[in-house]
C-alpha cells in the first residue's frame, strides 16, 4: 500500500470507529479485512428488504 491509500483507509475507517481508529496501523491485513466488510455488508441490505415495514399511516393494512 502507497501513502495515499493508507490514508484514504484511515479517513474511511475513522468515519465508521471514530477516534478509535486513529491509532490503528493501516496495513494491508486491515485493508482485506475492510473490504470483506463493506462487501458483506450488502447481504444485510439484502435480507432487510424482507422484514415487513409499518403500515403507513391511513393505509389499510389487509391491502398494504
Amino acid at each position: 500500500m502507497d501513502l495515499y491509500e493508507r490514508e484514504d483507509l484511515k479517513e474511511f475507517l475513522v468515519l465508521l470507529f471514530k477516534g478509535k481508529a486513529q491509532k490503528w496501523t493501516m496495513n494491508e491485513k486491515l485493508f482485506n479485512l475492510t473490504y470483506k466488510l463493506v462487501s458483506e455488508s450488502s447481504a444485510c441490505s439484502n435480507a432487510m428488504s424482507y422484514v415487513p415495514r409499518p403500515v403507513p399511516y391511513g393505509r389499510e393494512p389487509f391491502r398494504y
